[in-house]
């Protein structure tokens, strides 16, 4: 984890987001499910923000142009 710490600080990732890095590689997980933009800098994963698509399909759905 320590690496992965060292790895990612200028990413804007703390201990906790290393930690995340670490398991995932460990255990060769490609997807994470995620509203934290950081982690979109990170190579061979596979980001998935739910946050985003919920605004996106409001915005499909929605009788109001601006949301």
């Amino acid at each position: 984890m320590v690496k992965k710490l060292y790895q990612t600080k200028h990413l804007g990732l703390g201990g906790r987001d290393a930690c995340i890095l670490a398991i995932m590689e460990e255990e060769k997980i490609k997807k994470l499910l995620t509203h934290d933009q950081s982690f979109k800098q990170i190579p061979n994963i596979n980001v998935i923000d739910p946050i985003a698509k919920e605004k996106r399909e409001l915005g499909k759905n929605s009788k109001f142009k601006g949301i």
